[in-house]
């Protein structure tokens, strides 16, 4: 009797510690992937940030909007971006699920906000007709600004302090 129980428990022991060497390398990996992705995120982000800030849009938009309201004429500039600012974000947009939820939902704001305030202020289309359709379409886009400038300040504090 004493050798079937040695003989199950060192099967148990064997088995287990196959599927535990096959299962913690694979949770370090998945481990290692969260971080390079959260951090490299962050980067991405909070350096758009940066750009915008340096560039000071929110402060030409604003005196945009001041200018039409003192001329009482319609205006609208319309930008041409030439890079492409959303590199890491795009690549590895399938796994932002890895990210805890909160942080990932933040994520998936920050760059359609971006994207939406990018839509915006391209549209080379767009003429305005009277002062306030300009002033209204100057006012969304600050607007979009802002939420994005807001919510990617919060997604990148998530992303560096997210306890994987």
């Amino acid at each position: 009797m004493d050798q079937i129980a040695g003989i199950l428990v060192g099967g148990f022991l064997a088995i287990a510690g196959g599927i535990a060497g096959s299962v913690v390398p694979i949770v370090l990996q998945n481990r290692r992937e969260r971080h390079a992705l959260a951090y490299s995120l962050a980067g991405e982000i909070s350096s758009l940030i940066e750009i915008a800030e340096q560039r000071k849009y929110e402060q030409s938009i604003e005196a945009i909007i001041q200018l039409v309201r003192a001329t009482k004429q319609p205006l609208f500039v319309s930008v041409r971006i030439e890079q492409h600012y959303f590199v890491v974000y795009e690549a590895n947009a399938s796994k932002i699920g890895l990210l805890p939820k909160e942080t990932a939902r933040n994520v998936a704001k920050f760059y359609t906000y971006a994207k939406s305030f990018i839509e915006d202020v391209t549209d080379s289309n767009f003429s305005p007709k009277s002062e306030d359709e300009s002033i209204q379409r100057l006012s969304g886009a600050l607007h979009i600004l802002r939420l994005c400038r807001e919510c990617g300040h919060c997604a990148v504090k998530e992303l560096e302090n997210v306890d994987f």
